[in-house]
Formats: C-alpha cells, sequence, structure tokens
C-alpha cells in the first residue's frame, strides 16, 4: 500500500530525509514514481497541495516546508521534483530525480511532466507505463524474460522467500540494456523496456520465426510500421546490432504465423 496523504489535501507531509526516502522507497515498491514539493508556506505551497489534491489518484505526493531537508535536497527556492522508484532504476545510467521546469503549477502540467519523469530508463512494459510508450511516438525495444523485481522484505515467516536467481537475470537484462538505451544518439529514436515473457506468449507466438515454447528471452522493436524480431541470442553486443541494423533499415518486419500461411491478418504486437 502506498502512503496515504493528509485528509483534504492530497500530500502527505515530511519534516526529515528518512521519512522521505523511506515513502519514495515504499512508492517505489508499487512501481510508482514519487512528486515532491520543497515548498516555504505561501501560495506555491497552496497551489501545489491544490494540484496534488486533483492527482492523488494518479501520483503519491509528498511536501515538506523545512528547510534543512530542502538544503540537503539542493533545492534553496521552492522547486518541484518527481522521483523515479528506486528500485527500477540505476544511477549510474540515470538521475534518480527530475525538477518540474516551471514556476507554475497547474494539473494538466504537472500531470503531464509526471506521467513522464517517473518513467526509468528501461522501464517494465505494464498498465502503468503502456501510456507513455503509447504517447512518445518512438520505436519500441523490449526485451521479454521472466522478470522479477526486488520485493519489499517479508513481513513474516510464512511469506514465501523471493526467487532470488530470478531477480538476478532481471537485473542482468537491465543492465545490458540500460547501457545502449544510456548511448545519447539512441535517445530521440527509441525507447527502451522489458517484459514478462510469460504472460506475452500469446502475443509473441504469434510471429512467424519466434520459438516461444523454448525461448528464455525475446527482444523485439516495435514500430507503427511492424515488429521486428532479433533472432540472436540475448547479450549487449546483440542488442547494440539489432538496433543498428534497424536504424539503418536493414531488418525486415516479421509476418504472424496466420500471414505466412496465407490468411489475411495484421494483428501488431
Amino acid at each position: 500500500m502506498r502512503a496515504q496523504p493528509e485528509a483534504g489535501i492530497g500530500a502527505q507531509e515530511v519534516t526529515t530525509s528518512e521519512e522521505l526516502e523511506k515513502l519514495i522507497l515504499q512508492n517505489g515498491f508499487l512501481n510508482v514514481g514519487t512528486v515532491a514539493g520543497f515548498l516555504s508556506n505561501g501560495d506555491d505551497k497552496q497551489e501545489f497541495l491544490k494540484v496534488a489534491s486533483q492527482l492523488q489518484d494518479d501520483f503519491p505526493f509528498v511536501f515538506t516546508t523545512n528547510d534543512a531537508l530542502k538544503s540537503q535536497y539542493k533545492y534553496s527556492k521552492n522547486a518541484v521534483a518527481v522521483f523515479k522508484p528506486p528500485q527500477r532504476i540505476n544511477e549510474k545510467y540515470e538521475k534518480p530525480k527530475s525538477r518540474y521546469p516551471s514556476k507554475k503549477m497547474n494539473v494538466e502540467a504537472v500531470r503531464k511532466f509526471a506521467e513522464e519523469a517517473w518513467i526509468p530508463l528501461v522501464a517494465e512494459r505494464n498498465e502503468k507505463t503502456e501510456g507513455y510508450f503509447t504517447r512518445s511516438k518512438k520505436a519500441v525495444l523490449t526485451t521479454f524474460f521472466e522478470v522479477e523485481f526486488v520485493n519489499p522484505p517479508p513481513e513474516d515467516d510464512e511469506t514465501p522467500q523471493q526467487d532470488q536467481g530470478k531477480v538476478k537475470q532481471t537485473n542482468y537484462h537491465l543492465n545490458r540494456l540500460r547501457r545502449v538505451a544510456s548511448r545519447p544518439e539512441l535517445k530521440s529514436k527509441l525507447l527502451f523496456s522489458v517484459g514478462d515473457l510469460e504472460s506475452n506468449k500469446w502475443k509473441l507466438g504469434k510471429f512467424d520465426g519466434i520459438d516461444i515454447e523454448s525461448s528464455k528471452s525475446v527482444s523485439v522493436i516495435e514500430t507503427d510500421g511492424g515488429t521486428f524480431v532479433m533472432t540472436d541470442d540475448f547479450s549487449e553486443e546483440a542488442v547494440k546490432s539489432f538496433v543498428a541494423d534497424f536504424l539503418d533499415g536493414k531488418l525486415t518486419a516479421a509476418i504472424t504465423t496466420e500471414e505466412a500461411d496465407g490468411d489475411d491478418y495484421n494483428d501488431e504486437l
């Protein structure tokens, strides 16, 4: 359960870095970012709380008026920042937070900024993030495998222990994708993501050339013009080559098994 705002104001107040970091971590376990206001007791605070009350169902909001805490996060003036889920990022490749660029706050501007800013460099494809990928209009490279992110510590001895092997495999895929995705020349051309293989087998299995039952991972690039399948086993070098060939126009879009059989079918992933 994510942090709950104070009744009637839409945001939870914090006074220490420990409180703030705990809430950011707590929200991160739910795969959602945190919108934080570093404010003075004045009009900006009231505007922030007004926005928070209207968007609290979309994002968790927190705020502080504590000068020491603002200074600790290097905000000497009023500021709003969006923190990414710390469990879903690697600070070697991306910044953990982004500052809202305007002094004026309104609901739609904050919503639009937060919807983009909380997404990790390599995000998980799911119902929370799909709108981001759709809105971007960019090609999206997704690697599908048995995804397992770090869970909160178990509350009792009866809670099943997390499979650390799956967590390790997830980090293995993520860090190799991050190394490619962080290249400056690609940021305007491609988005990168991971997705759960098991729950997407029915989609991926429609494409000719994918042995979905024996594959441990499948990488594809999706565009408005079709879906392209990486034929090599997953590795950083394979992803680099796959992306380069895609951008050079050397790849042919995959066809569905129905199309291969001659049926009139064009159901994209």
